[in-house]
């Protein structure tokens, strides 16, 4: 079966999956892991993630739109899946028919931004617990304004977000 025909098959659940912690940590990881792959764009990750709106039509944004990429991203979304939700929560929505993998994709050389998109998931990870701290590392060496500070720590951030 093709990864786009598991996609629209198992939606329901997917959707229940990514969403049912009541947290976006989930889905934020999902579309970070497909921004840091290049499947993703920067305009695509924001009409996803939009503050505000509700989580399960966050979820469903992206849904619709790795449907509407194709086989390649619905499966590059399985193994973002996979790496992200608890393995109870989300091995049902495999099979060995579901192709690509995001250790698939041959790399070619970037940009120091691009590195960074790419290194995101595994950053966000690493900050979650010590926001606090590198904003003001960033202050105090001048990179970061107390504004910009202020924009991170807004409360309708979530770790993932900040």
């Amino acid at each position: 079966m093709l990864a786009q025909e598991i996609l629209l098959k198992r939606r329901a659940e997917i959707l229940h999956a990514l969403c049912s912690s009541g947290s976006g940590e989930h889905l934020e990881g999902v579309v970070d892991m497909l921004l840091a792959q290049g499947e993703l764009g920067w305009e695509d990750y924001q009409n996803v993630l939009v503050p505000g709106r509700a989580l399960y039509s966050n979820a469903r944004q992206l849904l619709d739109l790795v449907y509407t990429k194709g086989a390649d991203s619905c499966g590059l979304f399985f193994s973002a899946v996979k790496q992200v939700l608890p393995e109870a929560q989300g091995a049902g929505f495999f099979s060995s028919q579901c192709p690509s993998s995001l250790d698939d994709r041959v790399k070619p050389q970037r940009t120091a931004t691009e590195d960074l998109l790419t290194q995101r998931p595994s950053l966000v990870c690493k900050l979650q617990g010590c926001i606090d701290g590198v904003l003001g590392a960033l202050v105090e060496s001048g990179h970061f304004s107390s504004t910009d500070c202020d924009g991170v720590q807004l409360p309708i951030h979530t770790p993932s977000q900040q």
